[in-house]
């Protein structure tokens, strides 16, 4: 029951925003004031929600504060924020807090059970030492992974340096069409493979469907990186340089993607962006409504003196 509830809660924001009876914000915070009654889900993204009035279905945040002081109709799920069940609060069914805090008042009322997503292994309990141990682990894979899709946006830039200008030129200046893109992408993508995968005939397509997902993520992210870094220095006025741009830019996703609660959102909003810039440029090989790239290129070997 529990473990259904936490798969649920965790693929929402891929689901719940191609609904066409939700209300879906990313990065606002959204607001359902006393006497209003607000039909279907709301789900948020780097954004908190506050509930006094009425929502008959379910409640996801991710990423944000959630103050309920009205009803829910059916679950409350909250991914690394803080939740505040006021006196006439009311959750229909359950309460689910991943990586998160639960304040609640005596006369708040939750028809299900709350829900506590924080992972936990029964001989590592009473183990400090091995907690430690396991989170060093954790840390570690992550930075492993970090350095290893820096790696690859490198050879990509060095290999397909207009390519990827073009898609971090859709990066920058088409944000929300390109996460819109990549929120439809991923779950077409995912149901595709999945019936794919249902018949043996279907496999090596579900693969292909797979292995081009992850290329498009790949490509993507390394077109952050660029976006990223490249903003970052026109802050500090520092010399337009793809290379130092990359490298910069993929520390700093680095650094975010591994801060406890705001990883989360990091990952998420970043890989369905990532993915979406790839299919809104193709690539790389379209440049939608001409956007405007830079005419900087990586450093190449001089040629030969006659």
């Amino acid at each position: 029951m529990r473990t259904t509830h936490t798969i649920t809660a965790g693929v929402a924001l891929l689901t719940l925003a191609s609904w066409a009876d939700s209300t879906a914000s990313y990065g606002s915070s959204i607001r359902v004031p006393a006497g209003e009654t607000r039909d279907g889900d709301i789900v948020a993204l780097g954004g908190s929600v506050v509930v006094e009035g009425t929502v008959t279905q379910d409640v996801t945040v991710i990423g944000g504060d959630t103050v309920i002081n009205g009803t829910v109709g059916h679950d409350l799920t909250s991914f690394g924020g803080h939740v505040t069940l006021g006196p006439h609060a009311s959750v229909g069914h359950d309460v689910v807090i991943v990586a998160g805090s639960l304040s609640r008042d005596p006369h708040a009322k939750i028809g299900g059970q709350v829900v506590r997503g924080q992972p936990t292994v029964p001989f590592l309990a009473t183990s400090g030492s091995r907690l430690a141990q396991l989170r060093g682990l954790s840390l570690a894979f992550g930075a492993g992974t970090a350095f290893a899709i820096t790696l690859i946006a490198l050879v990509l830039l060095l290999v397909f340096p207009r390519q990827l200008q073009t898609t971090s030129a859709t990066v920058a200046q088409r944000p929300l069409e390109s996460l819109a893109i990549g929120c439809g992408g991923t779950i077409a993508g995912v149901t595709l493979a999945v019936v794919l995968a249902i018949t043996v005939i279907g496999i090596p397509a579900s693969l292909a469907v797979g292995l081009a997902m992850t290329a498009g993520w790949l490509f993507g992210w390394a077109a952050i990186f660029l976006a990223s870094g490249e903003r970052l220095l026109r802050v500090v006025r520092g010399p337009q340089q793809l290379i130092p741009a990359l490298l910069i830019g993929a520390i700093l996703a680095g650094i975010l993607a591994n801060i406890p609660r705001l990883g989360l959102v990091v990952i998420l909003v970043g890989g369905n962006l990532a993915l979406g810039a790839s299919i809104y440029s193709r690539l790389g090989t379209h440049n939608p409504y001409r956007l405007s790239i830079s005419t900087a290129v990586p450093p190449g070997p001089s040629p030969p003196v006659p």
